[in-house]
């Protein structure tokens, strides 16, 4: 059976934080070595947050950093840092996979909306080398109760969740479906990733700008949590 597009981003989280990206990308063309590596399987991304503009300390009086990534609908979120992100549409257009990633590859964060296909079962993450057991805890998602499926395996620590949210800026009255997929590689960092999604929105009405600064690209790219030595 063909693996999913979502699949397949998630699982090239892993290899590319086995490769390091960020240590051995020239010039510090991070992006463009991820987004190349996803086009030898056939996926195509757009740059819209980059590593060079990630800022060390979240503004004055926040609780994080603000984030917001233009689509129809766009996501707006404060994290626990601040993440370079890209988007990679689906098959017709009918969803959009956002991939985040932080400077320092300790956490990576998958955001899909819209309807997909293919989302890893029990029975196939239990297949992983050290996996270590399925846990469900209960959690808070765009101020919605939700539970996180959590494990690990011999790479990392692991949580996703999906929900339907409604979006502001428009009154249709229709929900999207939200598949979150966490990785990192401490039980604090997955934390504080779950924890800051309670702030999860989504909206039509973000700045154009962001659109502006977007860079298409004829690969997509995904970041995951690179051990430190």
């Amino acid at each position: 059976m063909r693996m999913s597009q979502y699949t397949l981003l998630i699982g090239l989280l892993a290899w590319t934080c086995a490769v390091g990206f960020a240590a051995d990308a020239p010039n510090g063309g991070y992006e463009e070595a991820i987004q190349s590596a996803m086009a030898q399987h056939g996926v195509s991304s757009t740059i819209l947050r980059r590593i060079s503009a990630l800022k060390d300390a979240p503004p004055p009086g926040s609780n994080g950093f603000p984030i917001e990534l233009a689509g129809k609908p766009g996501i707006r979120v404060m994290l626990d840092r601040d993440y370079w992100a890209l988007a990679a549409a689906g098959k017709g257009n009918d969803s959009v996979t956002y991939i985040l990633n932080p400077k320092d590859e300790q956490s990576a964060l998958v955001m899909a909306v819209g309807e997909i296909k293919g989302t890893m079962s029990d029975a196939e993450i239990a297949k992983a080398p050290g996996f270590k057991g399925i846990t469900k805890r209960p959690g808070i998602v765009a101020n919605e109760k939700i539970f996180w499926r959590s494990w690990e395996d011999a790479e990392h620590l692991y949580s996703d969740c999906a929900i339907l949210l409604a979006a502001s800026g428009i009154q249709d009255g229709k929900k999207y479906s939200v598949h979150l997929h966490i990785t990192a590689n401490t039980p604090e960092r997955r934390k504080a990733l779950e924890d800051h999604l309670e702030s999860l929105q989504l909206a039509f009405h973000l700045d154009a700008a962001e659109q502006k600064t977007a860079e298409p690209n004829g690969a997509t790219g995904g970041g995951s949590p690179h051990r430190s030595p």
